[in-house]
């Protein structure tokens, strides 16, 4: 038993593909993208929230940025 490389049968991945927007059409068609920006605009929306909801916390971010760096 010899070990091939393991090949795929996605036809959005292909070996030598030099067409413009080859790599952002399969990313774009990938039925995940949604799921993962959707996550993305709940974590930005929640976070808006939790700065204006209690306006004394945005001092204290500050003061972690200092000390971050």
């Amino acid at each position: 038993m010899a070990d091939d490389a393991p090949r795929s049968n996605d036809s959005t991945i292909r070996n030598g593909n030099k067409s413009t927007g080859g790599w952002q059409h399969a990313a774009m068609a990938d039925p995940n993208l949604f799921i993962i920006v959707a996550f993305c605009v709940v974590g930005l929306l929640v976070t808006f929230n939790l700065f204006f909801r209690f306006p004394s916390f945005a001092p204290s971010i500050e003061q972690i940025a200092q000390f971050l760096g």
